[in-house]
């Protein structure tokens, strides 16, 4: 009885070990994976350039299925299977009950039909995205796809799945794996597709970016000067500078047959002289994009397509000024997306030399420096070079925001819900400019002297910024510029404008008096008026002692 009881407690430690270190956490089938070679491969993860930080991804194997979908080769498991039968069923190919349409009528797989790289490719693609419980079937896997998992170094790898990758990338987007050759589909954290990749031997190092994960697909800015690049994905550039959207299509892809090409433009951003292949455009349900359709016809050439385009003057948001392109086929769409083209702007607080008091009164013209040419802003909203008369020249006040391209300004917004008092009133200090390019040399120059003060010669000169920082939670990306951190602010002042939001909507001290009034020349007037002060009283107590000590000596 007793040696039952170890040997039964020996078997209970076999099996406990046994599930700690050979648990799979879901069964595979070891035939399927057993003989394909092993790649360890390093990976750069993007999103237009800009690395992702602190996500994992799993790497999921498909070599007996595409395989089986490339040469036609399904065995009879494979056909017999509930997950087959039902799926031909439903999509009712013309080529009969054994083969199942990927894309009614054109695109069917089964026994004998074969294909192409490309186009099992894209097919392999497709039915991961529609039908992925068909796919891991076909793959021969009972649940989940065969892959790796890379276990931490302090971590046994008993105690994880070994049949899924889930590694966090680094700071720089990078993360190792040791994977096993072949097709391969990479999805994210909620197994949502993000790109495929062929891994074969030999291969270092592979760059994934997210939001351009094909090659023969793309959408991009071009002609755009290095001083509007604001960030890895962002070119920050004002209303009405031009720029190229360059747009591509490989051969390749259009040879698969008949593609419908789908352009989505944001609606602030405008076309120059839109050719007339674009047709007309249809404005999105959410209103905030226009989708231009080009039918491509199957061909063997690449398809390019360049737009003149500039930021329109009706923005409504300073950010996702993203174009998109995708193309259509019966195998599979694929996507691109450009960088992201917007514009920035700054705000301002008139107040007194010392930053300490709300003035009203002051008006100004904007100006700005292009090729040592000096450009004002026009009452139409529009960039002149500037000459001395002002008649026709776009002025600043308080209580307004500004937008370049609009010939009206609009009322800054009086924000009654905010603890700050008296916002209304102090809304008349405030100027507000939309609009503006990252980089170039602007001035504000004022015209007309503030209530009670003289006028100021020297000229306002600002810089606009504009840049990104991962948060300290790393979750997002927070935004730095001019209107979200002013580089010279008041506390007192900004503490006290209804809109105000630290780190969010900053306010900029634009000083309404002359420089030569401002609080270190006035301390220093003031220090040589008391020092000359000073000086006379000396000489008086002098005189007045040489008086004394005369009489005395008399």
């Amino acid at each position: 009885m007793l040696r039952k009881r170890k040997r039964n407690k020996c078997l209970a430690i076999i099996v406990f070990l046994i599930a700690i270190f050979g648990w799979g956490g879901t069964k595979v089938n070891a035939s399927a994976s057993s003989n394909i070679p092993r790649e360890k491969v390093d990976f750069v993860f993007t999103n237009n350039d800009l690395p992702i930080r602190n996500t994992f991804y799993y790497f999921l194997n498909y070599s007996t299925a595409y395989n089986k979908i490339k040469n036609g080769q399904f065995t009879d498991s494979d056909l017999k299977s509930a997950i087959y039968r039902s799926t031909a069923q439903k999509t009712g190919s013309p080529e009969g009950k054994k083969y199942i349409a990927v894309s009614y009528p054109d695109v069917s797989i089964g026994p004998g039909i074969t294909y192409s790289d490309l186009q099992t490719k894209r097919i392999l693609m497709k039915l991961y995205k529609g039908n992925s419980a068909l796919l891991q079937a076909l793959n021969e896997t009972a649940s989940g796809t065969i892959a790796t998992y890379q276990a931490p170094a302090n971590q046994s790898k008993g105690f994880q799945p070994d049949n899924a990758s889930k590694i966090f990338t680094n700071n720089h987007g990078e993360v190792s794996s040791n994977l096993m050759t072949g097709p391969t589909i990479i999805v994210n954290s909620s197994k949502q597709f993000v790109a495929y990749r062929d891994i074969v031997p030999n291969q270092k190092k592979i760059t994934v970016d997210v939001a351009n994960s094909e090659k023969g697909i793309s959408a991009k800015f071009t002609g755009v000067d290095k001083q509007y690049q604001g960030a890895q994905d962002t070119y920050i550039m004002g209303v009405g500078d031009a720029v190229y959207l360059h747009i591509h299509i490989d051969g390749e892809e259009l040879s698969l047959g008949d593609n419908g090409v789908d352009i989505n433009l944001p609606t602030n951003l405008v076309i120059d002289n839109p050719p007339a292949i674009l047709g007309d455009g249809t404005l999105s349900t959410d209103k905030k994009t226009v989708v231009y359709s080009i039918l491509l016809p199957k061909q063997y050439t690449d398809f390019d397509l360049d737009l003149s385009v500039h930021i329109g003057g009706n923005f409504q948001s300073t950010m996702n000024n993203q174009v998109s392109v995708t193309s259509t086929g019966n195998f599979d769409s694929i996507s691109a997306q450009s960088k992201d083209l917007t514009t920035t702007g700054v705000n301002f607080v008139m107040s007194n030399s010392k930053g300490t008091t709300f003035e009203t009164g002051a008006k100004y013209i904007l100006c700005k420096v292009v090729n040592d040419q000096d450009m004002v802003l026009s009452k139409e909203g529009l960039w002149t070079p500037k000459t001395d008369d002002t008649a026709d020249y776009m002025q600043l006040t308080g209580g307004n925001r500004y937008i370049i391209g609009n010939a009206t300004p609009s009322d800054i917004p009086v924000n009654t819900g905010a603890i700050a008092k008296n916002t209304q009133k102090h809304n008349k200090s405030l100027i507000q400019i939309r609009g503006l390019s990252k980089g170039n040399d602007y001035y504000l120059q004022q015209i007309s002297a503030p209530r009670g003060g003289a006028l100021k010669e020297e000229k306002d000169k600002f810089e606009i910024f504009w840049s990104k920082q991962i948060s300290p939670n790393e979750q997002r990306w927070n935004i730095i510029s001019n209107i979200t951190s002013a580089k010279e602010s008041s506390v007192k002042l900004n503490s006290k404008i209804g809109d105000y939001s630290s780190k969010n909507n900053e306010y900029q001290i634009l000083n309404v008096t002359s420089d030569s009034l401002n609080l270190n020349n006035y301390r220093f007037i003031m220090g040589m008026i008391l020092l000359i002060l000073f000086v006379l009283a000396s000489i008086i107590l002098i005189i007045f002692l040489v008086n004394n000590a005369g009489r005395k000596g008399v």
